[in-house]
């Protein structure tokens, strides 16, 4: 009996996937429009691309490099649960309207702030990598002509539908982005991220238990524990930071490429392109650029071009620009070329920055 129990689990991952005509275009619908359906599950991620920064930077490590197990519960976009397992315990994050309530079991503090705004940039979350959340971002802002669909899958014991975002760019480093979607639902169950001439996905995430069951009010509800410490914060990451204190504003256009609209374009902190094809500039100073200048130099795999200090990590490439004449340092990063990255790094250079 024992043997049989354990075999269940690879038998029902072999049963055939049953596919659906229903075109691109109507599913990636479906896709965007299965935001409002609740559900709950199981997921882990999987990334390839641990870039070498830390300080300010270590939650990028944490998100794009490594192996997250989270526990979802999902009644809406305002109304959420995600649990963070770690070999140590976990770490929680609620969503109820416009607070985010983080809270640690290891320090036991339950940390209250303001939801950022939508189409604040900032820095990648733990949220961000949920199959549903990461799947329709992608989707977003591809073009009709650069999704097309691919084979069923099961997954998590569900029939799931396949999409496929080629990016049409040419600057890109991404080849493609496939995801599966639930057959009935059409919530992403599973998402992966493919560079250039790379048979492994350098960013992955799937369910691996899933139910679009709509989770109880009370799965969602943080209640703050009695002797708990708690206190009020506001959420800043390094982009806040240099928001508040760059002193030049990058320009609508770097590379040939625009400013993307969908994001604030108030700040320091620009990011051009679209989709899955993107890169951010920033202004760099103080300790922060000393510091990333000494990583990146002990780094393997680094080269120095005519701006500055080079590295790519899988699709991700990152370049830290010399001094300008005023003393500022620029760190564009995106999933373009390099090619692409010294073009943008020498307009700003040559321009001061922006205006």
């Amino acid at each position: 009996m024992l043997v049989l129990c354990a075999a269940l689990p690879s038998l029902f991952g072999a049963i055939p996937a049953r596919s659906s005509s229903i075109s691109s275009a109507e599913l990636r619908g479906k896709i965007a429009a299965s935001a409002g359906v609740g559900y709950s599950g199981f997921a882990e991620s999987v990334g390839g691309l641990a870039l070498p920064v830390t300080g300010q930077f270590d939650s990028l490590s944490g998100v794009l490099g490594d192996k997250n197990q989270l526990r979802v519960w999902y009644r809406s976009g305002s109304d959420w649960r995600l649990d963070r397992i770690t070999l140590l315990g976990e770490n929680d994050t609620y969503r109820s309207g416009g607070v985010t309530t983080t809270w640690s079991y290891e320090n036991a503090v339950a940390e209250f702030s303001v939801a950022r705004a939508a189409g604040a940039v900032r820095l990648p979350l733990i949220s961000d990598l949920v199959p549903p959340e990461l799947g329709r971002r992608l989707l977003s802002e591809a073009t009709a002509g650069e999704v097309s669909r691919i084979g069923a899958k099961r997954i998590a014991g569900h029939d799931a539908l396949g999409l496929r975002i080629r990016p049409s760019d040419l600057e890109s480093t991404i080849d493609r982005v496939d995801l599966w979607a639930d057959a009935s639902t059409a919530i992403p169950l599973r998402v992966e991220v493919f560079g250039r001439d790379s048979a492994q996905p350098a960013l992955g995430t799937s369910f691996i238990d899933f139910t679009s069951r709509t989770p109880a009010p009370s799965m969602t509800r943080f209640v703050l524990p009695a002797g708990v410490t708690s206190q009020f914060s506001s959420p800043v990451d390094l982009t806040d930071v240099i928001n508040r204190f760059g002193d030049q504003q990058p320009p609508p256009r770097l590379a040939g490429t625009v400013r993307n609209l969908q994001l604030s374009m108030v700040g320091a902190v620009g990011v051009y392109g679209r989709g899955i094809t993107e890169f951010v500039a920033s202004p760099m100073f103080g300790r922060d650029t000393g510091s990333l200048r000494t990583q990146l130099r002990q780094t393997p795999g680094v080269t120095t071009t005519a701006q500055g200090l080079q590295i790519f990590v899988g699709p991700v490439g990152l370049l830290l620009t010399d001094r300008d004449a005023s003393g500022r340092s620029w760190l564009v990063a995106g999933t373009v070329t390099g090619v692409t990255l010294q073009a943008a790094a020498r307009e700003l250079l040559a321009s001061g920055g922006g205006r």
